[in-house]
């Protein structure tokens, strides 16, 4: 199955089960400012009062994932159905979505950029992430901080906790999940990363 992954923590997961509701936020709040510039240039270059993002990797689980996006005991990556909750989203006409392009500085000043392609367009030092970016715009209401949008979740496939958390609060965590699931069926795993027997078994042969 061709996931989505999203890596965030309990308290947005929480949410999620709650409300069924996917959370867009400003791009201004990131980290990464030629991001924010890209995106703002695209909202101002389409007369958008709002523009907000969320963010997921179509790549598989890796360390840099877990320590940049949500590092500590509460962090969690939820594996969403791509086809499922792309093709739910794109009925909302606010919702534009697609990957990421990578670009180094020299590619970049060698072809001229198109607008359309400004809020997917990221430097290729961030290549190995993989974003798939889901956008919410709107010309009218005003200008927004944050939105919802409300999914099903039967997109959501599988719930993946961080590797750090000891074993009985992951239980405790898991039993939580799966009572706020409203019977959809998601898994609940923890990540073994970075403690895998499976894995350590492997050196028991070693000549």
């Amino acid at each position: 199955m061709n996931y989505l992954r999203r890596y965030t923590d309990l308290p947005a997961l929480l949410h999620l089960l709650l409300s069924e509701e996917l959370t867009f936020l400003d791009p201004d709040r990131w980290d990464d400012r030629n991001d924010a510039y890209y995106l703002n240039r695209y909202r101002e270059s389409n007369e958008l009062e709002t523009l907000l993002a969320i963010c997921f990797t179509q790549a598989a689980e890796t360390y840099h994932h877990w320590r940049v996006f949500c590092h500590g005991s509460s962090g969690v990556c939820l594996y969403f159905n791509h086809a499922r909750l792309v093709g739910f989203l794109n009925k909302n006409l606010a919702i534009r979505s697609g990957p990421c392009i990578y670009r180094t500085m020299s590619a970049a000043s060698r072809r001229e950029i198109k607008p359309p392609e400004l809020p997917y367009l990221k430097r290729a030092a961030f290549k190995d992430e993989r974003e798939y970016r889901i956008l919410f715009a709107q010309k009218h209401y005003g200008r927004k901080t944050v939105a919802t949008v409300r999914i099903p979740l039967t997109c959501l496939r599988k719930i993946v906790v961080n590797p750090w958390m000891p074993q009985p609060l992951f239980e405790a965590t898991a039993a939580t999940i799966y009572s706020f699931s409203r019977g959809a069926h998601i898994e609940v795993v923890q990540s073994t990363l970075i403690d895998n027997e499976r894995w350590k078994s492997f050196a028991n042969g070693a000549a």
